[in-house]
């Protein structure tokens, strides 16, 4: 996705009308904003209880200063190519394309050689773009798909796609976006209206195929955006309702042949849902740099240049350079540390932090660079699953007397408070990271606010269990409820990450000594994945968001709405299930409406608050973001922002063209 970008056209203002309804939705929040009002009462916001930060955990010697000021642009690690070497000459595979305008990229590069990506995870589900719901493969996505609009992560601002240009209408309800002539899907077939028409109406929209990217259009009970082609290169979008982030939402919805999958987006159980599944990489066709020819489960996945590749540099050569891209599938990140170190990939992104020491003392041999981006704008968080839902067979998802205690905020507050933030950084972090109590961390410098932290303190998470009637324990110390059922849950997080393993076993420790057992139970990241987006039978679960790009809240709705696919605790609510939820997706409706960003960093406050007391998502920590590249790869650009070192893969080339 990428940031609201204005073209030619009026701003709407921050009107009045819409002041007084802010004023009313801060009026109207629910008790539940209140760590200390009884639930069910209306309260002012200046009743709200805030508690005074804390101290943050020190930085150490692995984090850099770069989200201590302003993002500035990402720097070009490299010098420019060699014009006269004889690699700088178009390969003989592109097939001959004019696309107007052109695309225009501020680079030289050499062609030739092969860029090795390491990425954790042995499986891939889907090359699917829209019903792909893992951040892997969602990004994998890029190199095979457009979308209308992109964005330049390594100067944090939307760019042109597909779509070279566009106006909005003074309401802000009618966007009409100007397509490239003579862009090209893989197949050779042209990319018309037509074909972004259907992306949008026929499978973004359609609600017999499951995807996030819908939830970003889903603006209060306004209906859905309407898009219609007015020729070839022409389309026009009408809304129902302003929405602050249209573009940003409109490039998070891939393009695709519409003559190809016109029939397999048809009734109630359409075959678009399992379309371009992992044994058939035939069937991905889309308009960006490369195209997949190869997929081994459990080893790589390898894409050569797409042939009727429509992007081109200013100087005339045409994107991509580099002649394979492979991406390495790693198990688990004690593995992908070692192949990288031992020279297995040139590319890796979010090195765990405990690995720290081991690239800082490597990096001194000279082959490669560590990049220290600073705290990172991902985040972990433990969750408990709220769903009253039933299974297929009729039984409850979560046995009720679970759910009874996962329901209870004063049980989500005495996990809070059982939790040692401070210690789980430095315990398991080294320091190398900071504790967080919402998910916008402060690294995220335009969304940040500061909530009430529920900090560590055993005696109020005792008092809370107590209060709750769980003060009986038995001969091991666990509590007991009413019925004599042990305060006991199951714990999951995901098998290939080791940190996580550390975390869950950490947090069985502070549980256990307010009487509360955590039973530990690692799973593969499919089957976690499986859980979040259909079973829905988990208990408790470790786990972490990776940022959305660009980070504004509102690429998060998925999340954040209860009607979102992943609304952890309880997804896809048919209504809000709680009245402050109600609230919550109130406050999303009216972040919707409004384009100005000043005006709408108070109301993600509010949201931030209202969530932090509610604590049904518990946030832990932030780690500090580290990644790394060999020299070998040129036009390199760092960035804070996932993938922070391949988000420019059409630019990147080798300097031994191997």
């Amino acid at each position: 996705m990428s940031p609201l970008r204005m073209s030619p056209g009026t701003t709407p203002s921050w009107t009045p009308r819409a002041a007084v309804a802010a004023c009313a939705l801060f009026s109207l929040v629910l008790a539940a904003c209140s760590g200390d009002v009884p639930q069910g009462r209306l309260v002012n916001p200046a009743d709200v209880k805030r508690a005074q930060p804390d101290k943050p955990v020190a930085p150490d010697s692995g984090t850099s200063k770069a989200v201590e000021e302003e993002h500035v642009e990402a720097a070009r690690l490299d010098p420019p190519a060699d014009m006269n070497d004889p690699r700088a000459k178009i390969p003989a595979y592109f097939q001959p394309v004019q696309v107007e305008p052109p695309f225009d990229a501020d680079c030289t590069g050499l062609y030739g050689g092969t860029v090795t990506l390491g990425l954790l995870g042995e499986t891939i589900d889907t090359f699917n773009p829209l019903t792909s719901n893992e951040a892997t493969s969602s990004e994998l996505s890029g190199l095979v798909f457009d979308t209308l609009t992109s964005y330049d992560s390594g100067a944090w601002r939307s760019r042109p796609s597909l779509a070279w240009k566009w106006e909005v209408s003074p309401d802000y309800l009618t966007w009409t976006f100007h397509l490239r002539k003579g862009v090209r899907f893989s197949d050779g077939t042209p990319m018309t209206a037509k074909d972004v028409v259907f992306s949008f109406e026929k499978t973004c929209f359609n609600p017999k195929i499951a995807n996030s990217a819908v939830d970003g259009f889903k603006i209060g009970d306004a209906p859905l955006p309407t898009f219609q082609a007015v020729d070839d290169h022409t389309v026009i979008a009408k809304c129902a309702a302003i929405d602050a982030l249209f573009l940003d939402h409109c490039s998070g919805v891939p393009i695709v042949p519409s003559a190809r999958w016109k029939d397999a987006v048809e009734g109630d159980q359409p075959a678009y849902n399992s379309a371009m599944g992992a044994e058939h990489p035939e069937e991905v066709i889309g308009t960006g740099p490369y195209r997949v020819i190869q997929y081994a489960t459990g080893e790589k996945i390898v894409y050569e240049p797409n042939p009727y590749s429509w992007r081109t540099a200013k100087n005339g050569q045409r994107l991509p350079y580099a002649e394979r891209i492979v991406a390495k599938l790693v198990k688990d990140n004690t593995t992908r540390t070692l192949q990288f170190l031992g020279g297995g990939f040139d590319l890796m992104d979010s090195i765990q932090v405990v690995d720290f020491p081991q690239f800082s003392e490597k990096e001194k041999e000279g082959w490669f660079d560590l990049h220290r981006l600073g705290l990172s704008l991902n985040v972990t968080w433990l969750s408990f699953n709220q769903n009253p839902g039933m299974t297929p067979e009729g039984k409850p998802k979560i046995a009720p007397y679970r759910l009874k205690w996962f329901q209870d905020e004063r049980f989500r507050r005495a996990v809070n408070h059982a939790v040692d933030r401070d210690q789980l950084v430095k315990n398991i972090l080294d320091g190398r990271g900071e504790a967080i109590w919402s998910d916008t961390p402060r690294s995220n410098k335009s969304w940040f606010s500061e909530v009430t932290r529920f900090t560590y303190a055993p005696a109020k998470a005792n008092a809370l269990l107590d209060g709750m009637g769980l003060a009986k324990r038995d001969s091991d110390g666990i509590r007991l409820d009413a019925e004599g059922h042990r305060v006991s849950f199951d714990l999951m997080t995901n098998v290939e990450n080791p940190i996580r393993i550390k975390v869950i076993a950490q947090l069985k420790d502070f549980l256990a000594a307010v009487g509360v057992e955590a039973q530990l139970k690692p799973a593969a990241f499919q089957e976690i994945s499986k859980q979040l987006d259909d079973v829905h039978q988990w208990e408790a679960m470790v786990l972490g968001w990776g940022s959305a790009v660009p980070p504004d809240p509102l690429n998060g709705k998925n999340i954040h709405l209860s009607s979102g696919r992943l609304h952890v605790w309880y997804p896809q609510q048919p209504k809000p299930f709680r009245d402050w939820e109600t609230a919550a997706d109130s406050i999303i409706s009216m972040l919707d409406r409004n384009p100005d960003p000043e005006a709408r960093r108070p109301l993600w406050a509010l949201y931030l608050q209202l969530q932090a007391n509610q604590q049904s998502t518990i946030y832990l920590y932030a780690p500090n973001e580290y990644a790394a590249s060999r020299s070998r790869i040129h036009n390199r650009r760092p960035s804070l922002l996932r993938p922070s070192t391949w988000w420019n893969f059409e630019e990147l080339w080798t300097v031994d063209g191997k």
